[in-house]
């Protein structure tokens, strides 16, 4: 059985850029299944559709925000190259936006940044010290996902001066994941 999403891969590899602007108006669709696969083909496009992600990444649209950050971890995860600094912004800005009250939203622009690397980690930190304890819980998950050395620093730090219960042990969590990855 063909999977919808891999059809939409397979277009998108046939059809190369000009289906860009076709699966830009599917990012945020209402019907969560079609935005899911726009960016599972969004993927296969590689570093030339991310200009026209970033552009989702700012607007009103939460589905649409989450459909950009959702194929830009997936991109990041699969090695498609360095991501503009405009693209890191866009996922601060949506990870400090709590008042969405989508944490899931929050959770997956924080693991984009912790897959973009080296390049995200500044963001990192900085939204480690954020008021918000769900901005604090966002950057361990990047963290988590980036792993390494410098990781684990950082988070046996900000472990000191935690004062929350839940982003406390979040980052034991992640201090045990990443000990353990780098065994």
């Amino acid at each position: 059985e063909i999977m919808p999403s891999h059809l939409a891969v397979v277009l998108t590899n046939e059809l190369g850029d000009k289906a860009i602007p076709h699966l830009m108006k599917l990012i945020g669709c209402e019907d969560r299944d079609v935005g899911r696969i726009a960016g599972d083909a969004c993927v296969a496009l590689g570093q030339r559709v991310v200009p026209h992600l970033q552009k989702y990444l700012k607007g009103d649209n939460i589905e649409s925000r989450n459909d950009a950050a959702a194929a830009l971890l997936r991109m990041a995860a699969n090695g498609v190259g360095s991501m503009p600094k405009e693209v890191i912004i866009g996922l601060r800005d949506i990870i400090r936006q709590v008042d969405l009250g989508r944490f899931d939203v929050i959770t997956i622009a924080a693991a984009a940044l912790g897959e973009i690397g080296a390049n995200a980690v500044p963001v990192l930190k900085e939204l480690l010290l954020d008021d918000s304890y769900l901005v604090r819980l966002g950057a361990v998950t990047g963290f988590l996902r980036s792993g390494g050395e410098n990781a684990l620093s950082t988070l046996q730090e900000a472990r000191k001066r935690e004062t929350n219960f839940t982003v406390a042990e979040a980052i034991d969590h992640a201090i045990e994941i990443i000990v353990e990855d780098m065994k």
